[in-house]
């Protein structure tokens, strides 16, 4: 079936909003359609040149964010964008945005979507949320709950780390010691 025949189109995946732009024959669906920035890749990129030397991966990443920067211009003129935070709308506004939405993060337990608190209700609590089984998230979250974590109970007795995923590894599993 045609676009044309949807009442609205949502884009979960952004990169793939610029079919919407490069594909005449989907051009008429812009008016209909909601994006889900829920990462917002552009910051990332800007955050990972600004101090980095002079060289071939700066080039790389600097020719990157020009091709981001563009197509987040092309983003402003979807009627929707959906963002999981307040920081995130705030940033998009200050790029042009007029049309964002805060959809805040949830995680489904039991059938349930249960809302992540915000950083001003949860307290002293650090949320991982990934998928437990692949390896960069693992290794990331063992080394956090064991070299980093322990520091920042010291300083703050009352902090919690909740670790949110499937399929996690035994490593993971491990944590909960």
């Amino acid at each position: 079936r045609h676009p044309d025949r949807f009442d609205l189109i949502v884009v979960r995946h952004p990169p793939l909003a610029q079919y919407l732009f490069s594909e005449r024959s989907l051009r008429s669906c812009i008016a209909k359609t909601a994006v889900d920035i829920d990462d917002v890749a552009i910051r990332q990129q800007e955050r990972k040149i600004r101090n980095m030397p002079i060289g071939y991966p700066k080039i790389r990443y600097a020719l990157d964010l020009a091709f981001l920067r563009r197509y987040y211009r092309q983003l402003q003129q979807v009627p929707a964008c959906l963002v999981c935070s307040e920081m995130d709308r705030e940033y998009l506004i200050s790029k042009g945005f007029t049309r964002l939405f805060v959809v805040p993060n949830t995680i489904e337990w039991n059938g349930q979507y249960l809302d992540v608190p915000s950083c001003e209700d949860a307290g002293p609590e650090i949320l991982f949320c990934g998928l437990l089984s692949y390896p960069p998230n693992v290794e990331g979250i063992v080394l956090f709950a064991q070299r980093i974590f322990p520091w920042i109970r010291a300083a703050r007795t009352e902090a919690r780390l909740t670790i949110v995923g499937r399929n996690p590894s035994p490593r993971v599993l491990d944590l909960q010691r």
